[in-house]
């Protein structure tokens, strides 16, 4: 057996046992086997220059390098250790248990109204259900976060970093950002002008301002725990005094038919407010949480049109509520001279939870991750 081909085949063996991600990297891959190749060269003019034979040396050089796996595995030995993920892993790991507890945060706050919606039209348990939506939370919570430690557990066993898996896994988004850090880095020489004492510019003061279209949580958390209130009270209907009203006014059918689109209406005010607080609490300053909750809740709004036009065809089971001095709480159903009120409002209510939705949308697509924290500059 040729020199060369004994060389080969011991460097094939030690390949297949390298990590993936220096094996992806072509150029330290080539490297590596090079090194490698060189110190067994250099072992065995050493060994024969003590009076072995060139085979014998040549074998006696490649024992002495260990098993393929041992060799390999000093590869793996990178990164600080820290438990069971690196250190320069666990930023990222904590970064994937967050996004992976949103995604089914987002899972369980949409699926679990459904539930209470179908239990309540069906007369079922509508706690049973939100019990169940609650631990299912718990559950695949649980579930996903020891998935993904285990994932990143083996990452740190094979010696990945960050880059490493940017690299192999190719995501032009990653890549995007990269190059966008790699110029940022690259800043130009400094430039110092004088200026006359009486033409010196007015000094301005730098502030940071989200993008168009993305609201700040002063505005989306108020708002989203008024829809969830709102949604609660359309839901369970708690005051039974009032639904008694409504149903002695409008009568049995139209009232009954009332408080069920109420109940459908509530849901959706009740994922849109949840939604609204994820929002403002998690992603009001991330590119990548507020296009994804900007698609999300306007899917919801789009979803919520039926609703809406259930309102709209069905002027009948609308309530008109008076106190009279007498009687007390008073229901009415709406007069049939004011229908064309109801629709012309209920007409602009569609409408404008149509261009709400598209307007979301539309900002998703605008969005570019270097809006974010832009600074502008204003009189000081």
């Amino acid at each position: 057996m040729s020199e060369r081909r004994s060389i080969k085949e011991f460097l094939n063996e030690v390949e297949e046992k390298l990590p993936f991600w220096l094996k992806e990297n072509e150029n330290d891959l080539k490297e590596t086997l090079g090194e490698l190749e060189e110190h067994i060269l250099d072992k065995t003019d050493a060994l024969e220059a003590k009076g072995l034979s060139r085979e014998e040396a040549l074998r006696t050089a490649i024992q002495d390098m260990g098993p393929p796996a041992k060799i390999a595995a000093e590869y793996k030995r990178r990164g600080t250790p820290k438990l069971y993920i690196t250190e320069e892993l666990f930023p990222l790991y904590l970064t994937v248990l967050r996004y992976a507890g949103l995604v089914v945060g987002l899972i369980a706050l949409i699926g679990t109204p459904i539930s209470i919606l179908v239990a309540a039209l069906t007369e079922g348990d509508w706690l049973a259900a939100l019990g169940q939506g609650i631990s299912g939370l718990l559950i695949w919570s649980v579930i996903a976060a020891a998935v993904i430690t285990v994932i990143f557990a083996w990452l740190s066993y094979e010696g990945y970093f960050p880059d490493d898996i940017k690299r192999v896994l190719k995501s032009k988004e990653l890549a995007k950002q990269k190059s966008t850090s790699a110029q940022v880095s690259v800043l130009p020489p400094k430039v110092t002008v004088e200026y006359p004492t009486t033409q010196r510019p007015s000094m301005k003061k730098m502030e940071k301002k989200l993008p168009r279209g993305v609201k700040k949580p002063s505005e989306l958390i108020p708002g989203g725990i008024f829809g969830i209130i709102v949604g609660i009270l359309a839901i369970v209907q708690p005051i039974t005094y009032i639904n008694g009203k409504i149903l002695s006014g409008l009568g049995a059918v139209n009232g009954g038919e009332f408080m069920s689109l109420l109940l459908m209406a509530g849901v959706f005010w009740l994922i849109h407010g949840i939604l609204e607080v994820i929002h403002g609490m998690f992603s009001s300053w991330s590119f990548e949480g507020n296009r994804g909750l900007l698609t999300i809740r306007a899917i919801v709004s789009f979803v919520s049109i039926p609703v809406i036009v259930l309102f709209l065809i069905n002027p009948q089971t609308f309530p008109i509520f008076w106190f009279d001095a007498v009687e007390g709480l008073v229901v009415y159903p709406l007069g049939t001279d004011w229908y064309w009120l109801y629709y012309l409002i209920f007409s602009f209510i569609t409408i404008g939870v149509i261009a709400g939705a598209i307007h979301k949308i539309y900002c998703a697509t605008i969005l570019e991750e270097e809006d974010f924290f832009f600074q502008y500059m204003g009189d000081a």
